[in-house]
């Protein structure tokens, strides 16, 4: 398991060498949805946290979704 504290996705994604089709492939998440989360414009539910956690391999907790300002 990584132990970066708060890592951003596209940060943890990235650090796995993975695109995001890679990662949309593993999950099963949609390419535009990721895309969505890592650039802040929404941000995944707690099912979806949970998945995107097993699969990158951290805690949920260690999940960084940084939020677009209006």
């Amino acid at each position: 398991m990584w132990h970066n504290r708060y890592m951003s996705l596209k940060e943890l994604r990235e650090a796995r060498g993975w695109t995001q089709a890679e990662l949309a492939r593993r999950t099963g998440i949609s390419k535009r949805v990721i895309g969505q989360w890592e650039t802040g414009h929404h941000a995944p539910s707690p099912l979806y946290r949970r998945v995107l956690a097993d699969v990158l391999q951290v805690a949920q907790a260690d999940l960084r979704f940084d939020a677009v300002a209006v």
